[in-house]
């Protein structure tokens, strides 16, 4: 289920609206709950302006807070950094991302900035 910049669960006091969120199916389709670290598969933010801030807050509070997988697209850098537990890396034009929790789908990196 694809929840374009609706907030997303992290804890008691933090629901951060990331620009697109991956979440797991749900019967309700998250009418009753917000979406939390464990029904995300992946969270995307859009940098323009708030790279800094997306990077520096946004994914340490993601990632701390259990969600597995943050993708940061700058599309006036024309790369995608790519932030997991695991650690992290950077893909540009004519490279591809499978996202962990969708493991069938390898995304081209040129097709994500438009």
């Amino acid at each position: 289920m694809v929840s374009p910049q609706n907030p997303v669960q992290v804890s008691h006091w933090s629901e951060p609206e990331p620009d697109i969120a991956v979440l797991r199916p749900r019967a309700d389709f998250y009418a009753e709950r917000l979406g939390e670290p464990g029904d995300v598969l992946l969270l995307i933010e859009v940098a323009d302006t708030s790279g800094a801030y997306d990077r520096s807050v946004k994914v340490p509070l993601y990632l701390d807070a259990g969600v597995p997988e943050v993708w940061v697209v700058d599309v006036a850098g024309g790369v995608v950094d790519v932030f997991r537990v695991a650690g992290g890396f950077r893909r540009g034009p004519g490279e591809t991302i499978t996202p962990l929790g969708l493991p069938d789908l390898v995304a081209e990196v040129a097709d994500i900035l438009g």
